[in-house]
C-alpha cells in the first residue's frame, strides 16, 4: 500500500518536534544533580524553545524556519558533547550528556534520510 507523501511527512514532523520536547526535558532534568546547571539550563532552554517555536504540528508559536531549527539542533548536539566533556562531573551526568547528543543526532539524521526516501 503506497502512503500519502504529506501524511508520511506529518508524521515525521510529529516525531521529531515531540522527540525535540523529551530532548529538552532530558536537559532540563539533568540541572537538578549538577555540578554546573547554568550550562544545562541554558542548553535546555535553548532546546525548548526550538521545539516550541518552530513551524511543526506540536508547536506553540510558528515562528521559526525550518533550516534555522535545524541549525539549533546542530549546535545542541554540539553543546552537548561539548557540556559532556567539561568541568567535573559525575559519571553519570557526562553519560547522560552523550546520550542526549546521541538521540537528537539521531532524529536529525532519520528526519533528513526518511524526507528522501521513497517508501
Amino acid at each position: 500500500m503506497k502512503q500519502h507523501k504529506s501524511s508520511r511527512g506529518q508524521r515525521l514532523g510529529l516525531f521529531h518536534q515531540v522527540s525535540d520536547y523529551a530532548v529538552a526535558l532530558g536537559f532540563l532534568v539533568l540541572i537538578t544533580r549538577a555540578t554546573y546547571p547554568l550550562l544545562l539550563a541554558l542548553l535546555g532552554l535553548v532546546a525548548l524553545l526550538n521545539a516550541a517555536t518552530t513551524q511543526g504540528p506540536v508547536a506553540a508559536y510558528r515562528l521559526v524556519p525550518h533550516k534555522i531549527h535545524s541549525a539549533i539542533d546542530m549546535a545542541l548536539v554540539l553543546g552537548a558533547v561539548v557540556a559532556g566533556c567539561i568541568g567535573s562531573q559525575s559519571t553519570a551526568n557526562r553519560f547522560s550528556l552523550f546520550a542526549l547528543a546521541l538521540i537528537q543526532g539521531f532524529i536529525i539524521y532519520l528526519t533528513r534520510v526518511t524526507k528522501h526516501a521513497r517508501l
